[in-house]
């Protein structure tokens, strides 16, 4: 194997997310990766205002390093979206040469990196000799689809995973000459499948996600405007926090749904998994998404799922749901109503999704990257 002689063990260095009470979704495939048998792993992660709650050994092998990202918003035109490009190579620029610091010392036998942005970082560390991946994820995709940019910088690289397996198939477009590896996520089958014979109560529809504009909250808060005039006794609660907040509660207000629709925040898992329990009705309004992790725990929870057709979520969702076409909301809404009042349709659905999203375990996830070093390093 390619690794020196002091090194009983090789060594991987992560760069990515982890989650946060705040955000406890967002890394969670990071984090999992740390169970990697036969390789020593560290993480080098974003140091933000969130709250953190790792446990002694991974927090011994976790670096936080400052990384000034700014949130970019949908019309991406203007002085002031160049203002936050500038912005984000300068941030760009200043995690980089940490980063190289780190690596130096580390001397990692492989590279492992979660975002697109690190393309300086890649760039170094393959001309070091280490081998390099990288993980495209549902909005990363998009950044590699529409820049060019992006796709120079990224020249070269080998090994290439990617949750969904439609960007698969145009990954291996962009670069016909890497390795580009399918690696599906996961869900914790114990944490979310229901306890008791009692779930799935509530006359609830819930969504999850980052308010941002490519969750589409909007146009499913318009959309439950409708409903909710022949519903009345029905809630949307939307879990969540992100830039777009004030945008959705002033769009709410203008409706006059405050006593319908809940923007809770943030939640920590064991209030996900509660909110999740005991909705009736799981929706996915996504714009554009990779292999929506809260798809796979809301389909675990037995919830009864309606959800557009974007990214994996008919490979994931298959029969187990109601699969609209991407942005149809007419026949969204349609199919959300007719679900809403057919109680042997949410049943028949719950207990297919349920049994579906056991295929998706982080296991799986885990046990398929150890296959890929391994691969990697016995060449």
């Amino acid at each position: 194997m390619k690794f020196t002689q002091q090194k009983t063990i090789p060594l991987v260095l992560r760069i990515g997310s982890l989650p946060s009470l705040e955000k406890p979704g967002m890394g969670l495939a990071v984090l999992k990766l740390m169970a990697l048998e036969r390789f020593d792993t560290e993480i080098i992660t974003y140091q933000t205002n969130d709250h953190h709650c790792l446990d002694t050994k991974i927090a011994s092998k976790t670096v936080f390093l400052k990384f000034p990202n700014p949130t970019m918003p949908k019309n991406r035109k203007g002085l002031s979206f160049y203002l936050l490009q500038v912005k984000r190579l300068w941030a760009i620029l200043y995690f980089s040469f940490k980063v190289f610091r780190i690596i130096s010392v580390k001397r990692p036998d492989i590279l492992h990196v979660h975002s697109p942005l690190h393309f300086l970082i890649i760039q170094w560390a393959r001309l070091r000799g280490i081998e390099t991946f990288i993980t495209f994820h549902g909005t990363d995709f998009l950044r590699i689809k529409k820049s060019r940019v992006y796709r120079f910088l990224l020249t070269g690289i080998h090994h290439i995973c990617c949750v969904s397996a439609l960007n698969k198939n145009e990954l291996e477009v962009i670069f016909p000459s890497a390795s580009v590896n399918l690696v599906s996520n996961g869900v914790d089958a114990d944490e979310f499948s229901p306890k008791s014979a009692s779930y799935n109560t509530e006359n609830t529809i819930v969504a999850v996600g980052t308010l941002r504009w490519h969750k589409g909250f909007e146009r499913l808060i318009i959309m439950f405007s409708s409903i909710v005039k022949t519903n009345p006794d029905w809630t949307l609660k939307i879990i969540g926090d992100g830039t777009d907040k004030k945008i959705l509660q002033q769009l709410i207000i203008s409706l006059d749904l405050q006593r319908n629709i809940i923007l809770t925040g943030a939640m920590g898992r064991e209030e996900l998994v509660s909110e999740l329990l005991s909705a009736k009705i799981f929706a996915l309004s996504s714009v554009t998404e990779g292999l929506p992790k809260v798809l796979l725990e809301a389909m675990c929870a037995n919830c009864a799922c309606v959800v557009f057709d974007v990214g994996d979520c008919a490979r994931v969702l298959g029969n187990c749901g109601l699969l609209i076409e991407a942005n149809d909301s007419a026949s969204f809404l349609e199919a959300t109503i007719s679900l809403m009042n057919d109680s042997s349709m949410q049943r028949q659905l719950s207990v297919l999704a349920g049994r579906r999203a056991k295929e998706f375990s982080w296991e799986k996830y885990v046990g398929l990257h150890q296959q890929l070093y391994e691969r990697v390093l016995s060449k």
